[in-house]
């Protein structure tokens, strides 16, 4: 008997791109949220969201603030 092929996961790190340009990533910290981190591996700290993690990679990458809300 074969075992079952395991169930795919969701990555737990994701690179967030403005275009061609890869402007940071964000990694998943389980019950904390997700933290985002930009091109030069500098923590933008803890988001409830990826997708507020995203958003403040986009801010960093035009310069804007970008820390959690």
């Amino acid at each position: 008997m074969t075992a079952p092929a395991p169930k795919p996961t969701a990555p737990s790190m994701l690179a967030v791109y403005d275009g061609p340009n890869c402007i940071g990533f964000v990694l998943r910290r389980g019950p904390a949220g997700v933290e985002a981190f930009d091109a030069a591996d500098s923590s933008l700290g803890l988001f409830e969201s990826e997708a507020a993690a995203a958003s403040a990679l986009w801010r960093r990458a035009r310069g804007q603030r970008a820390g959690p809300s």
